[in-house]
């Protein structure tokens, strides 16, 4: 959320330091002081205000915030928590362009405390006319619950450090007070005001608050597509198009920037963009490919699919393994004479049991019902008998005949890249909630894609050697007398058997 400083009265203490009349601005001779209890007051002001508004916002799902912001929260430190762990190349707070560090150099180490907040962008060593001021990325991060530091805030005389003492006046440690601005704090209000109600507690974060957002308006409003997609998105953490806007840029690197005249959108460096610059986009509408929802209603499958598996959701029970139905033509095999009708199959991915199982049950519903696979099938105008392989196609699709037939009136399959996952993804346990929004008729299938690294070697530098190695040398292995000792000898039972008593 953007924050414009002065962007209140409450701010201004000199301000409210006229509400109090002349005498207090002009006569009292502490004036100064007024000033500093009026600057108080205003901060005090400033923090009710925001309380108030949350408040207000919380009545409704849509805007209940997902943290609570403090202004001004003290951040105490005590030198005896202190932990100091060496700077990772490529973790929080290094790696980055402009650091100053360079990959293979020694690196100074990093001091963490427990971070009491879940983000904070700015540090101060006081709230007013602060001396230090420590940026987020720069001078310190947030990572595993930690507020790691560039260097020491012991070590820095801009921060005071007081002696903490016992019960009997003594030094026991040594504390800093740090003061972090517009923090953002967890009240957990998502789970206190709705989450409660679908029993689905899980850290605060945007994406927390769509998938409750996204079941509830499924169950109050029946579910739709666009439900399905919201969902979607809160597990993937990636941020579909919020209303009516014309994309003016695309910004290539990490993160990837999608830039529209109304906002800019964050998505991982893998990910690819599916609109173009000039592209007018609509609320809910993908803007990278990392969701893909493909229907089937039209009886078609999409190109990047290339085969398909049933389990035990899809299938009769009674199967080992899933069953897969290849996208590529494949030859048909007639069986004439099968229980008096011709039979007809083709070759499906899986254990050779439940493939013969599977046409085996086929051809008997068939023949139960008077109309076979092959009745189906049959290419003749006019058909008389049983057909034969002439009055059959050569080939067919397994994959295209599975969706035109069976799929299309009650499935839809959804693509999932999760390398395109940003980083505050909910995870794929999450889709279990579809269970509740789904209608019991309809199946979603999903096609997971998990990342690939891709690594080469060039070979022709390698320069070959046959080299002989005939054995090791044996390892001279002595005792001397100062290892043996001698002494009396000691009977020990190691084996014995134990008989019951009469």
């Amino acid at each position: 959320m953007s924050y414009t400083y002065v962007d209140s009265d409450l701010h201004r203490p000199r301000k409210l330091l006229s509400l109090l009349g002349s005498f207090w601005a002009d006569t009292f001779r502490g004036v100064d002081q007024v000033v500093a209890y009026c600057g108080d007051v205003g901060e005090v002001g400033y923090q009710a205000n925001i309380d108030l508004d949350e408040v207000i916002l919380a009545v409704g799902r849509p805007a209940v915030p997902v943290y609570h912001v403090e202004q001004w929260l003290p951040c105490p430190l005590l030198a005896s928590l202190k932990g100091i762990n060496p700077i990772q190349y490529g973790g929080p707070g290094s790696g980055h362009f402009g650091d100053g560090l360079i990959y293979g150099s020694s690196l100074t180490p990093a001091y963490s405390w427990a971070c009491p907040v879940a983000a904070v962008d700015l540090i101060m060593n006081r709230i007013y006319e602060p001396s230090a001021t420590l940026t987020r990325g720069v001078d310190f991060d947030i990572a595993g619950g930690q507020l790691v530091f560039r260097a020491d805030p012991f070590a820095d005389p801009r921060f005071v450090a007081q002696p903490v003492l016992d019960a009997d006046g003594k030094v026991v440690d040594a504390q800093v007070v740090l003061w972090l601005f517009r923090a953002d704090v967890d009240h957990e209000d998502i789970w206190t005001q709705f989450g409660y109600i679908l029993g689905i507690r899980l850290p605060s974060s945007r994406p927390y608050k769509d998938l409750v957002n996204a079941i509830l308006d499924a169950i109050v409003g029946c579910t739709a597509t666009a439900q399905l997609e919201d969902l979607l998105a809160a597990v993937a953490d990636c941020p579909l198009a919020r209303g009516d806007e014309v994309v003016e840029d695309i910004v290539a690197g990490d993160p990837l920037l999608v830039i529209t005249d109304a906002r800019a959108y964050r998505y991982p460096a893998a990910c690819t963009p599916v609109v173009a610059v000039g592209d007018r986009v609509a609320a809910g509408d993908p803007l990278v490919d990392t969701i893909e929802i493909h229907h089937l209603n039209h009886g078609t499958v999409p190109d990047w699919l290339a085969a398909l598996s049933l389990g035990d959701t899809l299938l009769p029970a009674g199967y080992l393994a899933d069953l897969t139905f290849g996208g590529a033509a494949t030859p048909l095999i007639v069986e004439p004479n099968v229980a008096g009708y011709t039979k007809v199959s083709w070759a499906l991915g899986g254990f050779p049991a439940d493939v013969a199982e599977f046409w085996d049950l086929t051809h008997a519903r068939g023949v139960a019902s008077g109309t076979t696979l092959a009745h189906l099938l049959d290419i003749r105008l006019d058909p008389v008998g049983e057909p034969t392989a002439a009055s059959l196609p050569a080939t067919i699709n397994p994959l295209q005949f599975l969706a035109a037939n069976y799929l299309r009136h009650n499935a839809l399959l959804v693509r999932v890249r999760t390398g395109g996952f940003g980083p505050a993804a909910l995870g794929l346990d999450q889709l279990r909630h579809l269970r509740r929004i789904v209608p019991p008729h309809e199946a979603v299938l999903f096609v997971i894609e998990l990342p690939v690294v891709a690594d080469s070697a060039t070979v022709d530098l390698v320069a070959e050697a046959l080299l002989s190695y005939s054995a090791a040398e044996p390892l001279p292995d002595t005792v001397g007398p100062d290892g043996i000792g001698d002494g009396p000898s000691v009977a020990r039972v190691v084996l014995g058997t134990c008989y019951a008593g009469p």
